[in-house]
């Protein structure tokens, strides 16, 4: 099947939804599994039935999806987990403005579930310790050098899936700019996807427990892959290098933070600690590099707010 002959099918959502925020821009605007155009937010995959292509669209409260591959008709039954059909937004009770603010002009953005655990767990392990761009560029040349190429129209890679990784020699993962540390972690979950795979039916806590059994898999890790698999509202990510301060920024005025001041900040919001993450985050709000006066941060939040339209 070819996504010249792709299975179609049509969701209605009267609710706010965005498909970008809600299914997330990839691994930079470079990912060969992701891309955005004029035609829609396309994504690659696979799934237990094989390679698939997924193209979605919405059109008010009308959402078109496509996808083609061995992996369609599953992919297609798979639609309202993965958009978030079944989040609660509204659940998030505001206890500062700023996230009053955010959770009024990012209403669209849904906590969706159904990802494929192994392909969210191996992007993660490439993050740990890195930045951002070098996380990215190691992403995009794994894909291209170790998936293949994705069902449709459109140059696009599948994700690297386990049997092909787990047959490269450690030293091989140098080229894509993977040190050996992270190497024998991504070896491991691919000589265990079974193991992996078993989080989609745990409690958010016990899988994170659970993923915290791999070598080379710690709290970060797993918070984060558990929120994006089973669309937990509550994950937090400890152990990040900037989070503590940008959640300290934008919720006290304090430049910096650390793990035990993010938690004591997020706190009134237990529950829903992700969604104010992942709100932080689709705003851009981060803490500056260089800690000026408590009045620069009252100005930023300000500021924000003008762009925001409150």
């Amino acid at each position: 099947m070819t996504m010249n002959q792709p299975l179609t099918r049509e969701l209605v959502f009267e609710a706010p939804l965005n498909l970008r925020r809600t299914l997330g821009k990839g691994y930079g605007p470079r990912d060969p599994t992701t891309s955005v155009d004029s035609e829609g937010l396309w994504r690659t995959s696979i799934n237990p039935q094989g390679a698939v292509t997924l193209q979605l669209n919405r059109h008010a409260e009308r959402i078109t999806a496509r996808a083609g591959g061995p992996g369609a008709a599953h992919q297609l039954e798979q639609m309202e987990s993965l958009l978030g059909f079944d989040d609660e937004p509204d659940a998030l009770e505001p206890k500062h403005a700023l996230i009053g603010q955010l959770k009024r002009r990012f209403a669209g953005l849904r906590l969706g579930r159904g990802r494929n655990a192994v392909e969210v767990l191996i992007g993660t392990i490439i993050g740990q310790r890195v930045t951002v761009s070098e996380a990215q560029n190691s992403y995009r040349r794994l894909v291209w050098q170790c998936g293949q190429p994705a069902p449709g129209p459109k140059r696009m890679q599948l994700p690297a899936d386990p049997k092909s990784l787990k047959a490269l020699p450690i030293y091989a993962f140098h080229r894509f700019g993977i040190e050996q540390s992270r190497a024998r972690t991504i070896l491991e979950v691919c000589h265990h996807p079974r193991f992996v795979g078993r989080i989609a039916n745990l409690d958010p806590k016990e899988a994170v427990a659970h993923l915290c059994k791999l070598p080379g898999v710690g709290p970060w890790t797993a918070n984060i892959t558990v929120a994006t698999v089973l669309g937990w509202a509550d994950a937090v990510p400890t152990g990040d290098y900037h989070i503590p301060n940008h959640v300290a920024w934008a919720l006290a005025g304090e430049p910096r933070g650390d793990d035990a001041r993010m938690l004591e900040l997020l706190e009134p919001y237990r529950g829903q600690r992700w969604r104010v993450l992942r709100l932080l985050g689709a705003a851009k709000i981060k803490a500056p590099k260089r800690g000026p006066k408590r009045a620069g941060w009252a100005t930023q939040v300000q500021l924000a707010s003008e762009r925001l339209g409150d």
